[in-house]
């Protein structure tokens, strides 16, 4: 069994010299799950933590929290997301995944839609525009220089005319590839043939080890489409469903043939052929 590591790349210059961070801010704009009005770190009170405990919406719990978005309504991709569960499509993608069965679509709010063009690849101008204001407020406040590009946006006024043009989009929920190996967030014993992968981006730069090591299985694999965590883990059949919407400037692929484990004798605890 065929299955593909998907991971968004933060963009960098480092990344083929194509992209920089206001790329990556207009591609895949801004999701809240816990209200809006940020904090003085330019976060959004209660989201992190949220998210760090796990419950954005799943599989494995209950919750079913709709996706609240800040984003460009001039250019908006058929699949964006910039939380590490998030992936959100449009309708058309919606229809390729959900003949794979399993997976769940919870219809996001748009709550604002500015009017903000995305640069061209290798288009670093931005940095030449009079931000002084805003990164003499951000200093003020302690915000890191990389927050600059979405600060930027925040700033654009919401434009009604992309609410009515934009369609429905949906934020796809499935099962997390952490619960085969989680204490935390397990809500079910892991598979007995769970395997320890490290996925192989090749000499892509920025892909810290954590975001290489996965645990799953065959098993997980032929029941669920998609497994959601950093990376998602897709089954083939998912993966060619997805692939044709996917801008591989803010995506990074993997693949990996998944072997299923031998079985192990008890007596000789040598393999069964």
């Amino acid at each position: 069994m065929r299955i593909y590591f998907l991971k968004r790349l933060f963009s960098s210059p480092e990344i083929g010299k194509r992209t920089n961070p206001l790329h990556y801010w207009v591609y895949h704009g801004e999701t809240s799950y816990a209200g809006w009005g940020e904090d003085a770190g330019g976060h959004w009170p209660g989201t992190r933590d949220w998210l760090l405990q796990g419950h954005e919406p799943s599989l494995d719990n209950t919750a079913r929290e709709r996706a609240h978005i800040r984003r460009s309504g001039q250019f908006v991709p058929p699949v964006f997301g910039n939380f590490r569960y998030d992936l959100i499509v449009s309708q058309e993608v919606r229809n390729a995944l959900e003949p794979l069965g399993v997976l769940e679509f919870n219809p996001v709010v748009f709550e604002t839609l500015v009017e903000f063009a995305m640069p061209s690849l290798g288009d670093f101008s931005w940095l030449e525009q009079d931000l002084d204001d805003i990164i003499r407020e951000d200093e003020l406040n302690g915000i890191a220089p990389m927050s600059l590009p979405h600060r930027h946006l925040r700033r654009c006024p919401d434009v009604p005319q992309y609410h009515d043009n934009i369609g429905l989009y949906y934020s796809v929920i499935g099962r997390k590839w952490r619960s085969d190996a989680s204490t935390e967030w397990r809500t079910f014993p892991p598979p007995s043939d769970l395997q320890f992968i490290q996925a192989d981006y090749g000499s892509l730069p920025r892909v810290a080890e954590s975001e290489r090591n996965v645990m799953v299985s065959k098993q997980t694999m032929e029941q669920n489409p998609i497994l959601f965590g950093n990376p998602w883990v897709l089954r083939e059949d998912a993966y060619a469903a997805l692939a044709p919407f996917l801008d591989f400037d803010y995506y990074a692929v993997a693949t990996h043939d998944l072997d299923p484990l031998p079985r192990i004798s008890p007596i000789t605890g040598l393999p069964i052929p």
